[in-house]
């Protein structure tokens, strides 16, 4: 009993120890598993951070990338237009104020293109000849009555003012733009410079008219064809000698060869296709030609090249015609 006595407690005390040593090493496990879990997520955030700065260097170096890329389209679109010598204009239609025009601007009108959009849209107004506005004014306003669906573009021809106090000539292409309701947004245009062109018109006009005087009762008609663009010409002086009114002329090659009696037009045509094909200086030949009131007049006509295309080819004719019928019906008399 007595050994019973010594050891009991001595079993209780090893038992209580033992149980309290378990559980230290029950709490040192569990903090043991805390810290390897706030290990991983320390990895684990870490990599997460890692991740968002290295997508925020790529977007960031995106970023550049396509801003550097799209300065360099920028110069590349300024370097196009510059090139094709038209000016490239927009009009945002929401601001009325102009968010874009080519710098080519200054080479044709001497203006800068900061200079013009300062001016924005009233630009048109300052620097377009007084005698063109109303025209322009009114392709203008015909421009918006179209509809959401019609793109058509709208062309004009004026002159602008240029910063040395000329006026040139261009010509303006228009179009809207809009949105999914038909609204619009903005207004492109593109203005070519045709200056030397309409300058040349003008002075052929002089010179016909100048020829015309010329030939007025001398009993010759002028006449002058261009084939680029193809352009049919008669003095007044051919239009009284046929009966024909300027509304009367056609400006196409069929107009000319129905005039032409059908038993001489394969003699005119193999005259012209070796005058064409510089075979000769200059053409005479003798045909029928048909008046407004029907009747056929023998003509004598001499004619010659003025102009031939970059590759020799004659694109440019003028001749005179003379009737001659009284002489033909008195030789087959």
């Amino acid at each position: 009993m007595k050994i019973i006595k010594i050891f009991f407690p001595a079993i209780l005390l090893s038992k209580n120890v033992y149980s309290s040593d378990w559980n230290i090493l029950k709490v040192l496990e569990n903090a043991r598993q805390v810290q390897n879990n706030l290990d991983v997520k320390a990895i684990i955030i870490t990599l997460l951070v890692f991740c968002i700065i290295i997508l925020l260097l790529y977007h960031l170096y995106s970023y550049r990338k396509l801003k550097l890329s799209l300065e360099e389209s920028k110069d590349i679109f300024n370097d196009a237009f510059i090139n094709s010598g038209e000016i490239i204009y927009r009009i945002d239609l929401k601001t009325n104020e102009i968010d874009y025009i080519s710098p080519v601007i200054f080479e044709l009108l001497g203006y800068s293109a900061s200079e013009i959009i300062d001016m924005g849209p009233s630009f048109f107004n300052k620097l377009i000849h007084p005698l063109d506005k109303d025209v322009l004014k009114k392709n203008y306003r015909l421009i918006f009555k179209k509809t959401k669906t019609d793109n058509q573009k709208i062309t004009n021809e004026y002159r602008m003012l240029c910063k040395n106090g000329e006026y040139k000539w261009f010509h303006d292409t228009m179009r809207v733009v809009r949105d999914k309701k038909g609204n619009p947004l903005y207004l492109f245009g593109n203005n070519r410079d045709v200056d030397l062109k309409r300058r040349t018109e003008l002075e052929i006009k002089k010179s016909k008219e100048r020829l015309g005087h010329a030939f007025i009762g001398t009993g010759f008609g002028l006449w002058e064809l261009n084939l680029d663009p193809l352009d049919l010409y008669f003095n007044n002086e051919w239009l009284n000698l046929f009966g024909y009114k300027k509304e009367d002329i056609k400006d196409n090659i069929e107009f000319l060869f129905a005039l032409i009696h059908p038993d001489d037009r394969i003699k005119v045509k193999e005259v012209l296709d070796k005058f064409s094909k510089g075979e000769k200086i200059l053409f005479e030949l003798e045909c029928r030609v048909k008046a407004k009131s029907g009747v056929y007049h023998w003509v004598f006509t001499r004619g010659k090249v003025l102009c031939r295309d970059e590759n020799g080819t004659p694109n440019r004719f003028m001749g005179m015609n003379l009737d001659v019928t009284e002489r033909k019906v008195m030789e087959e008399a």
